[in-house]
């Protein structure tokens, strides 16, 4: 409920009194001013745990309930019975807040004038952003400019500013020129990020020799592997907009050290042949889908390249299961989303073996005619597995097998079926799917892709 006064607010409560009467109520309470850390949140609407419903109706019996008060502040009265009011009696004439869960927007943020410090001294400074800063891209792009420093994203994070601005290493975790760069630094600020070992994926911790900030919600973020010297709790939006209206425009490191790009072009000279030709799809791919289409992808070297690679100007653009590394994502989520958002267009990208585990939902596309096409990248192996194996100087094993005839098979559950062998006829037929009702199958064939 709206409230005239912005620094009141309206709060459930319960109150079992000596009498044996219980009241649940709706009152107004005053909204504190936030603390340093701290952020002030405005939730309309908050659910009801079941846990909570013991809490809020002690036993009573609510068959029998009355109400009065108003209609924005209503009282409602119940009987509490003898059995129950025994165990009550450290509550009794105690009005007790009900309710912790819910969601809400940020309206007010406390100072951190230890983080404030830092960016002010701050030579070298670089932002790494995860998913929970997905919301605050405005704040984002304003610091990393007045800073004159760097950003990178966790895949979770991928978009949050454009891929294209300068300061924008994209989501390049993973790679030897950007993790050099996070250890140059000598202010690194994570928001929104748990910096976990499937963000960086290439090293289980990344080096850092500068001092680190942690904007975050979840207490235990603010307390893992990354000792912080400052620690922000709270939403990462709001901590960093704080940080964005406080930080001075300066010229420093990137005017010196030059452009994201420049950086991201250290990354792409250090691909092989076989990271050239998933490039290359990955480039077609982007090419072709609109720049509001969204990309589902699965376990496979092309969407982990392409989660580097694949150019995104906006967050929410390009999905991968980074956490659980579930194999036979991509085609059941891009189906929700199609279904979800029938206008917009939704890709599936799947390897080869990781499209086998949910090929099932192809079916599903069909019956509903769905517009989706479904990139199948084919190289015959469990790719990532075997080079890791080889690596590791093990004889790969169990990573090669037969693969069925996917273009046969798309056509056997009703879907339409193409083989490409480049970029350019991938990006031919990408196009075509996307304007054709119904799925479609399109097998690249990865080892013609390397030829070409």
């Amino acid at each position: 409920m709206q409230q005239d006064d912005t620094r009141t607010a309206l709060q459930l409560r319960s109150l079992v009194k000596s009498n044996g009467d219980l009241e649940v109520s709706v009152v107004q309470v005053p909204v504190p001013t936030p603390a340093a850390n701290e952020v002030l949140v405005r939730v309309e609407a908050a659910p009801i745990n079941p846990s909570d419903l013991g809490l809020l109706f002690a036993g009573a019996d609510m068959t029998k309930a009355s109400q009065r008060g108003t209609k924005d502040q209503p009282v409602v009265t119940a009987r509490v019975p003898e059995a129950a009011l025994k165990t009550m009696a450290a509550r009794f004439d105690v009005s007790m807040p009900i309710g912790n869960e819910g969601a809400g927007v940020v309206v007010e943020a406390g100072a951190s004038a230890a983080a404030q410090a830092l960016l002010a001294e701050a030579q070298r400074p670089l932002i790494i952003a995860g998913g929970g800063a997905r919301g605050a891209g405005s704040a984002l792009r304003k610091l990393v400019e007045a800073l004159d420093g760097y950003l990178v994203t966790t895949v979770a994070g991928k978009g949050v500013i454009a891929e294209s601005h300068p300061a924008s290493l994209g989501a390049s975790l993973p790679y030897a020129p950007t993790q050099e760069l996070v250890a140059a630094a000598d202010v690194v600020v994570a928001a929104g990020t748990e910096l976990s070992e499937t963000d960086v994926y290439t090293t289980t911790r990344l080096a850092m020799s500068g001092r680190l900030v942690r904007l975050d919600i979840d207490d235990q973020k603010l307390s893992d592997q990354f000792a912080a010297d400052v620690l922000v709790r709270g939403d990462a939006g709001a901590s960093l907009e704080m940080l964005a209206d406080v930080s001075r425009v300066r010229r420093g490191w990137r005017t010196a050290a030059g452009a994201g790009a420049a950086h991201r072009a250290r990354i792409d000279a250090q691909f092989d042949s076989d990271a050239r030709a998933r490039l290359a799809a990955v480039r077609a791919i982007r090419e072709v889908v609109p720049s509001d289409g969204v990309l589902f992808t699965d376990m496979t070297q092309i969407a982990y390249l392409g989660n580097y690679a694949f150019a995104a100007e906006r967050p929410g653009l390009w999905f991968h299961p980074s956490g659980y590394g579930a194999l036979g994502y991509a085609l059941p989520a891009a189906l929700g989303a199609k279904i979800a958002q029938p206008a917009r267009a939704v890709v599936a990208l799947a390897g080869d073996f990781g499209v086998q585990f949910t090929l099932q939902e192809l079916m599903t596309a069909v019956e509903l005619d769905l517009t989706l096409p479904v990139v199948v990248w084919n190289n015959g192996t469990l790719g990532q597995i075997r080079d890791d194996m080889r690596a590791a100087g093990i004889a790969p094993i169990g990573v090669v097998a037969r693969n069925p005839d996917f273009v046969a098979l798309a056509g056997a559950c009703g879907a339409a079926g193409a083989r490409v062998h480049d970029a350019a006829a991938l990006a031919e037929a990408l196009r075509a799917a996307l304007a054709r009702p119904g799925p479609t199958l399109l097998e690249a064939v990865a080892e013609d892709f390397r030829a070409a």
